[in-house]
This record gives structure tokens, sequence and C-alpha cells, in this order.
């Protein structure tokens, strides 16, 4: 098998770099580190697009089986003796007057439970507002989750390097990459470096964009239901050790990974907005990331043009990177690998993408 350079050791990049090597190639991670942090660990967890029956039917693939494959992730990190991803179940509650109906037709003809009613049966003090329950919804904390796959690649022949590109070239016979570490050769490259992705080829600069999303965390002094509440201007995430994360902002083109007081006062109001409660506490902590904004609906996996066939793409994920990972790694592990794929890879292309943002 050819030896893989992964570009970006988010959640895409390992998890890319981890199904190559399952599958038999000599892989090397580059991570740019707090140079170029990945926004994986800023994420709320929710193991579901927000929303999803606004996305492309395409988007499903990516996307249905994300608890089944960090199940299966989660046992793998755990038999390294790595720490619990606290994989938990208990749905997603969306709070809808309009989109009901739209909801429960995606939901049929996917395949998906949906249950209509209001949101007082599952969130009490919300009183009779419509509602529909995604009761097959789980959530995680994925910064364990990037805590265990670096367990897996320090253990796997996978090798680590702290470094960042700055241009690729291509031939017949390789790629040749100018980084911070000197040149490096590889007979294939995977491009998994989220919004940074865009400085490394023009065609992504006109696709891929930063997004900035601020988040806050609460420790309340009650329990809060077992279930995400996603509305229109946020959703509150509960954790098993009791916290509630409460997310998030939504910041084009910027660049500036620095939590900010604006966010703040925002995120603080949708909290109270969402549970009345929260608008009496002071929250516990505030973070932000950077995520890989895309025109598309759908993140580009797949060959970039002019490189000969040995660049590649797994990218432009945008508020969907943890839930589409695991499908996204296996569907651009099986492509490079020249593997039947598990799925109709054409709508992820970037043709596709790139027609779709135009729309």
């Amino acid at each position: 098998m050819e030896d893989v350079l992964v570009i970006g050791a988010g959640i895409a990049g390992m998890l890319s770099a981890l199904e190559l090597h399952d599958r038999g190639h000599s892989v090397r991670l580059l991570d740019a580190g707090l140079t170029r942090p990945p926004a994986s660990w800023a994420a709320g967890g929710i193991l579901s697009p927000l929303f999803p029956w606004r996305y492309p039917t395409a988007l499903l693939p990516l996307a249905r089986h994300a608890r089944r494959d960090y199940g299966q992730w989660r046992t793998r990190i755990l038999a390294a003796g790595g720490i619990d991803i606290e994989l938990s179940d208990g749905g997603m509650v969306v709070l809808t007057s309009t989109e009901q109906q739209l909801a429960g037709d995606w939901g049929a003809a996917n395949g998906v439970a949906v249950k209509a009613g209001t949101a007082s049966h599952w969130m009490p003090w919300l009183a009779e507002q419509p509602a529909v329950f995604l009761p097959q919804v789980a959530r995680l904390r994925n910064p364990r989750v990037l805590k265990g796959l670096s367990r897996l690649i320090q253990q796997s022949p996978v090798q680590r390097l702290q470094g960042q590109v700055e241009a690729i070239q291509s031939s017949a016979s390789g790629v040749r990459l100018q980084t911070s570490l000197g040149p490096l050769l590889a007979d294939q490259v995977l491009i998994a470096a989220g919004a940074w992705s865009q400085s490394l080829s023009p065609l992504l600069a006109s696709l891929i964009y930063p997004v900035k999303g601020q988040m806050l965390l609460y420790q309340p002094p009650e329990p809060f239901p077992g279930q995400v509440l996603l509305a229109e201007q946020g959703y509150l995430v509960p954790r098993e050790d009791g916290r509630l994360l409460v997310g998030s902002t939504g910041e084009p083109q910027q660049w500036d990974g620095r939590p900010t007081e604006t966010a703040y006062r925002q995120l603080h109001e949708v909290a109270g907005q969402l549970w009345p409660v929260l608008s009496q506490l002071q929250p516990i902590a505030q973070w932000s990331g950077i995520r890989p904004g895309n025109k598309s609906p759908l993140p580009v996996i797949g060959c970039l043009p002019d490189h000969h066939g040995r660049v590649w793409l797994n990218i432009g994920h945008f508020r969907n990177g943890l839930v589409c990972a695991p499908a996204s790694a296996r569907l651009i592990a099986e492509l490079i690998s020249g593997q039947a794929t598990f799925c109709d890879p054409q709508p992820y292309s970037l043709s596709s993408c790139s027609s779709s943002s135009l729309l």
C-alpha cells in the first residue's frame, strides 16, 4: 500500500488516519497544533445535524449511524486504556412552530423516528410550545473523543508530526509538500485541516471559509432532563457530570479564536430563554473554535483536481463535523484505497459541492 500523509489532526484527520492504517497504508499525520487548532474539541457533541430535515438527503448516509460508529470507536479507545467518551442517549427536543409536518415527512421518508407534540411533555417549563422529538439522537463529550483517538494513534504505527503545510506540488510520481519542517514527500496526501484547508488550493479558497463558534458552560443547581434541547436561537446539551453546554454563535470570516464579551452576553440570554434557571447563574467557562464553513450544504470528500489523482479532501463539514466524522473518514479511506464505497461518493465531490454552492 502507498504512503499517505494526512494534513490536520482534528477529528476528521485522526479518524481518516486510523481508517487508512486499518486498510494497510503507511500513514503520517501532520498536526499544526495550537497555530491552527481544530474546531473538533469546541463542539457541543450532538450526534445529529441541527434541524436535519433542512439538509439535502445526501447528508444522511454520513450522519445516520454516528451513534453506532462512535460506540465502536469507544470500544477501541477503552481497550487501549483510553478515557470514556461519555456516549449518551436521550434524544433531542426541537422547538419548531412551523416545521412539524416537514420533520415528520422527512423522518417517514428516511426511516428516522420523529415524534410531534408539545415541548412541555419533555421540558415542563416550556408550556405548550410546538416541538418534535428525535429519540435516536445521542451525544458525547468530544474533547474526550479527541484524547481517545490521540491515544489510539500513539499506540499505532501512524507517525504524528508537528508542523504546518505551506504549499503542495504534485506529479505523476508523488506529492511534495513545503512545510515548517522542511520538504516532505508522499505517495498520496489527504487534506483534512478544517477551515485552514482553504489556504492549500485556490479551488478551496473559493468554497471554504472560517466560522467562529462560541460556547458557555454552566453548573446548574438541579438536574436538566436527559435530552438535548434545540431552538432557532441555540441549544442546551447536558453532560453526564451534571454540567450544561449552551451554544453556539456563528461568526463568519472570523479567524480570531478568542472568546468575546458580546458572545458571552448573547449566549447567556439564550440560556435563560431556553431554561430560566440559567438566567440566575454565571457560566463557569466560555470557549470558542473556528469551524470550516462551506458554501455547499454538504462536506467535500474526494479527489482534488489537477493533482494527478494524488491529493484528496475530507473537509467542509461546518456544523456537522462531529456527527459525520466516522462515516466521512471511512468513505475517504475507501476512495484512496480503491475499494467499493459504502455509499455513493458523487454528491460530496468538489465538482458537485462547487455547483451546489452556486444555487
